[in-house]
């Protein structure tokens, strides 16, 4: 059977425990505060102390970062106007992803869509063939409803590194396209085609540039699907980057080669013309380099290069016939910190193509309100010029007036009191979208 251990062996083992716990804990200080780093061991070491609470988040969404005790759910002034949210999040009772409808005049949930994520991850076949993890990754408990977008007849369309899936007003699973994987934002352009950031493999740029394993480079894409799901248009952002002179943009920010060099993370199409812009155009927001890219699908041109004042931004929008606006998460690496971190609050700026002059918008409530998500978070502003924001990764939305007072907020705190992220919710405030919202409440009959 077993064999006795000797004392001193035991005692031995339990010493040098001691001092690794210690040397282990040493390393992981300097790396976050210390004057002094140790390269690639001090970085291991911070990597491994965080990866239980990092399996914890990605496995149900919660997130640590931040007190509740602002309160739960919905707080604040509800509008005097039709007004709804497309509000998603991390359900912790059922430990799943759920979308809600919000009527923001009374801020009840009008209704909902709970898809059954098991049977659309058994429709999945390709891209488990391609990515070996897919399942682990994407299995009911950690699949993320990102930025789902409502459909005509009242189903939703969605993605979270996986395939693009549509379900019906019921839940339940019309198509998906498992094409590539796809992640970030969703938009409808002027006739009601889809755009979505695609993962593309085998890459579509030179191998002899990224390599040939899957894991050499996150060759990100644009997408454009039918309602039905047909792709209709795919690039990849490199390739149009190199094609149109770029090279640099996607080659030439580090000393070492990045596997993942532009983070293309929003695609907002030009549904009409302006002096500045032509429909079907894009602005692409790449994060990793900071950038805007202004780019004309029809004749592969990239129209401009937009840089400023913000750093790793998330969302762009047209705002009017001149004006886009930007979510600058306003994030920073240094070298005393080592890792990303916001420097002060994220910031919502407006940027005029005529003038070439950006302005930042309710700065002064948004630091107020400690609104500084690292990585991802989305913002609009309205036709009234109210402005939402959705602090993604610290679960909490806010909606200010104009002259940045802060009507309402909502904290994504559940019944078991913890703190879950949101899935990019988006405001519906559109006469077309009214119908359809009062054609599902009169007729769904499977509600809820």
């Amino acid at each position: 059977m077993f064999k006795k251990i000797e004392a001193w062996i035991l005692y031995l083992f339990i010493i040098l425990g001691i001092l690794f716990a210690f040397f282990f804990g040493f390393l992981v200080r300097q790396e976050l505060v210390g004057t002094t780093k140790f390269g690639a061991l001090s970085k291991a070491a911070l990597f491994i102390s965080n990866i239980p609470s990092e399996i914890r988040q990605r496995s149900l969404g919660i997130n640590l970062e931040i007190d509740y005790g602002d309160g739960k759910g919905f707080l604040g002034e509800s509008l005097n106007r039709e007004s709804y949210l497309l509000l998603s999040r991390y359900d912790g009772t059922s430990r799943r992803n759920i979308v809600e409808l919000v009527d923001l005049r009374t801020f009840n949930v009008v209704y909902s869509w709970r898809p059954n994520y098991q049977e659309i991850l058994d429709s999945v076949n390709l891209l488990k063939d391609v990515y070996p993890d897919f399942e682990t990754t994407n299995n009911p408990s950690r699949f993320r409803i990102f930025n789902p977008l409502l459909t005509k007849d009242g189903g939703i369309i969605f993605h979270h590194n996986s395939p693009l899936i549509k379900v019906n007003a019921c839940s339940e699973l019309v198509w998906l396209n498992e094409k590539y994987k796809f992640h970030h934002s969703n938009e409808f352009d002027e006739i009601g085609n889809i755009w979505a950031p695609s993962r593309i493999f085998p890459f579509n740029v030179d191998k002899n540039f990224v390599g040939e394993s899957i894991d050499d480079f996150k060759d990100d894409g644009i997408a454009k699907f039918s309602p039905e799901g047909e792709l209709i248009f795919s690039k990849s952002v490199a390739q149009l980057l190199i094609e149109n002179n770029y090279k640099g943009l996607v080659f030439g920010y580090s000393n070492n080669f990045t596997g993942d060099p532009l983070h293309l993370n929003d695609i907002e199409p030009a549904k009409k013309d302006s002096l500045y812009w032509k429909k079907g155009d894009l602005f692409l927001s790449l994060r990793n380099i900071s950038a805007i890219v202004h780019y004309r699908p029809n004749s592969n041109k990239v129209i401009d290069v937009i840089r400023g004042p913000f750093s790793m931004q998330h969302d762009v929008n047209i705002l009017d016939n001149e004006s886009i606006t930007i979510f600058d998460n306003n994030v920073l690496i240094t070298k005393k910190r080592g890792t990303p971190f916001v420097d002060g609050s994220n910031r919502v700026f407006v940027y005029n193509l005529r003038t070439k002059i950006f302005k930042s918008v309710i700065e002064d409530s948004i630091l107020k309100n400690n609104i500084k998500t690292a990585a991802e978070g989305r913002s609009t502003i309205l036709k009234n010029n109210d402005v939402y924001i959705e602090e993604s990764n610290r679960g909490r939305l806010f909606y200010f007036n104009q002259e940045g007072k802060l009507l309402w907020k909502y904290v994504s705190v559940h019944e078991d009191n913890q703190l879950y992220r949101l899935g990019w919710s988006r405001i519906i405030d559109d006469n077309e979208s009214f119908d359809v919202i009062n054609k599902l409440l009169k007729n769904s009959k499977c509600q809820k």
